[in-house]
This record gives C-alpha cells, structure tokens and sequence, in this order.
C-alpha cells in the first residue's frame, strides 16, 4: 500500500512540544496552518530535521506546561479562574474579563480573540498578550454591566442599587410609559453608554440619569417604538398602531403598498428598503429617515438555501431580491441578462452559478463572500484533498 506522501495540519493551536521524528519521516513534504505554533527548544530541533513548512500568525517558545484552552462562544475570566499552570487561550467569540481578573491574568501568558474583548479601564494595560481579531470594550471600573442594548422596564427601579453607574456597550432604551424615573433618579442611577432612546414626554426627567455628551434618539409623543427592524405589514400595524418608530431597517414588500395610506406618523432610525413603484407614495408621508434603497420584486430573506430558476423568475415579473441567505443556486437555464435585469443579492454567503453566469453575478450581487461553480467551492474550502495527502482539521492539533 502506498504511504502518504503530504501531510497538511489546519488548525487554530499547533502544539509541536511532543513531537516524534521516527512517526513523521515518512512525509515528504508537512504544512502546518495554524494561528499559533508552540515550540520548545527539543521540538525545534526535531523540526529542523523534518520537510515542514509553515503558516502561522504566531510561533511561541514554551517550556512550561500549559492548559491550552479553545471556546466558541463567551469565556470570562474572573477572579474564580485558579490554577497553578500557566494558560493559553483562543476564543472565537467573546471574552469577559471581570474586575476582580487582575490577580489571575498573568496566568494567560497567550490569548487570541476571534471577537470581542470587554473590560474594565484599569485592566486595559494587563493586556499586552492579547491578540484581538474585532473590537475592544473598555468601560468605567466602578460600572455595573448591562447586555450590550439595555431596555429598562418598569422593575428596574426596585431593582437597580442606590449610586450605581451601569453600562450597555451599545445602547439604553427608555421608552415604558410604566417606568417610575422619579425612583431612580433618587436612587441616584447613571448609565454610560453610547446612545440613548427615550420617549419625548420622559426626557426631563430622564437627563439626570446619563452624561450630558451621551447623544439621544427621541420618540416622539405617541408613537409605538419597535425595537428592532421590521417590515411593513398588517400583523405590524395592528401590534403597534400607525404611529410609528423603527429603530433599525423599515421593508417594504409588494403586500405593504396599501398599507402607506393608514400611516399617520413615520420615523426609522435606519434606512427605508422599497419597490420603484412604491417611491412616490411613500414620500407622501413625509417620514423621518436614513436614506431609501430600491428593492427589486418579491423580496426572499433568512433562508439556508434558495434555488433561482425560471420558474421563480415567471412568479415575479419585477424582479426578485435575496437577503440574507446561506447558499444561492442559480440553475444553469437562467440566462445572464435575466440576472442583470431581474434579480439583486445582498448579504449571502455563497453564489453558486455557471462561469458565464458569474460576471452578471458579480455586477448585481453585495457582500456575498463566494461566486463560481460548486467545484470551486469545493475547492477553496480544500484544495489538497488529493489520494495520497493526509489533510487534519482541528480546533487544536499535538503533532
């Protein structure tokens, strides 16, 4: 039986410290993608006598024993993190690191973020080791943290303790009409945030709990906030009234024309996504926002994978809009001048289509992170998959 020939390691954590030559000689040629090697001084010298090539953001010397720690999703440190062995930590999400974290994050001799890391001022020097594929949040030491859009109800001022400053990364929404301000204005309340909502019959009262610099989005008297983007619907209309404020994206569909003309009052805090057609009766309204984006057609969104066929095509004569979806498959009868001409993709992680489909794809298609055949596809997720090449993924892998 023929041996392997390549060996090809992905992986986030390559840990060589172990390593055999006797188990690798047989390879010809060995690829390590990793974004963290870790050596040692034996490990260095078995690798000098092996074919190894590399592709690391990071080779790291270590002697000692480590606790090598992977996690998707939010990993916090605190105070409660105790052990006596030094700690290597990737996290492809978020880490929370809590006030009382100082005394163990020189324990982390290496992290990687793949996300966020959120903070308290005062720990923001510890983190020289610290490599951070996203954003940092650094708040106020003595803040209480919130969820990163915070809405307060009418329970919080029983609840919220007396001088407390909290925090929400992205914004506070004071907008219950059941909220008793009085109270936690004299508990002496403050949120530090970055945006603020709140209903215009409630802003007097409301300034003394937030800095004057926070910048404020009022909804007028009224109006019903929705807290999120929606689209114009019945179901949207009878939940919240014709009074309206969006805070985010207002959809238009076709089903929503012969709604405009029940809307009393209108303000979107994002953008307006709309038919050509429905342009001029909705400048009637004279509705506060962003800015207006033209949507073709029947509007397709938040699905793993929709077909595009002519058949599909035939059901909307104006076009179709695809939003948000995993996988488009455009079938092969699908012409490039009925892409061009009919159909816009927006947001959606891969195309798949012919080769003479693709440059009509490419014209009409945003943020889409692959166009090509299914074989290309393939391809880039591995092109090494061959009889006589061993291919290793792995979160970590000990070579």
């Amino acid at each position: 039986m023929e041996s392997t020939k390549k060996m090809i390691i992905n992986c986030d954590i390559c840990d060589t410290r172990q390593i055999e030559e006797s188990s690798l000689s047989t390879y010809e040629k060995i690829m390590i993608n990793a974004d963290l090697i870790l050596t040692n001084k034996y490990s260095k010298a078995v690798l000098s006598h092996l074919p190894i090539s590399y592709n690391a953001d990071e080779i790291l010397d270590c002697e000692e024993d480590l606790d090598i720690i992977i996690q998707n999703g939010t990993y916090t440190i605190s105070g409660q993190n105790t052990t006596d062995k030094k700690i290597l930590l990737t996290v492809n999400g978020m880490i929370d690191i809590k006030p009382d974290a100082v005394q163990v994050l020189p324990n982390y001799i290496r992290i990687i973020v793949n996300g966020t890391v959120r903070c308290p001022e005062s720990l923001s020097s510890y983190l020289g080791n610290v490599t951070i594929n996203g954003s940092m949040q650094v708040y106020p030491d003595d803040c209480i943290v919130l969820s990163s859009t915070f809405f307060v109800d009418k329970y919080f001022s029983l609840r919220a303790q007396a001088g407390a400053v909290y925090y929400a990364q992205k914004k506070v929404v004071l907008t219950d009409p059941e909220i008793d301000l009085d109270a936690l204005s004299k508990k002496g309340i403050k949120f530090y945030t970055k945006h603020f909502v709140v209903c215009q019959n409630q802003i007097q009262d409301a300034l003394s709990l937030l800095d004057e610099t926070v910048p404020l989005s009022v909804v007028p008297e009224g109006c019903s906030y929705v807290k999120d983007s929606a689209e114009l619907s019945e179901e949207l209309l009878s939940k919240y009234g014709t009074n309206l404020y969006i805070d985010g994206t207002l959809i238009l569909t076709k089903d929503s024309t012969p709604l405009l003309e029940r809307i009393s009052y209108l303000e979107v805090a994002g953008n307006v996504e709309l038919l050509p057609q429905q342009v001029e009766a909705f400048q009637k309204l004279n509705a506060h926002y962003k800015e207006l984006i033209l949507i073709k057609g029947i509007l397709l969104k938040n699905k793993p994978q929709i077909t595009l066929d002519n058949d599909l095509l035939a059901l909307s004569p104006d076009g179709i809009s695809i939003r948000n979806c995993a996988t488009v498959f455009i079938d092969d009868f699908v012409t490039s001048q009925q892409i061009h001409d009919q159909v816009e993709i927006k947001n959606c992680a891969k195309v798949i289509c012919t080769p003479q489909q693709r440059p009509a794809v490419q014209l009409i298609a945003s943020n889409t992170a692959f166009i090509g055949t299914e074989q290309d596809s393939q391809n880039s997720r591995d092109n090494a998959l061959f009889s006589n090449h061993q291919v290793i993924n792995a979160d970590k892998y000990t070579l």
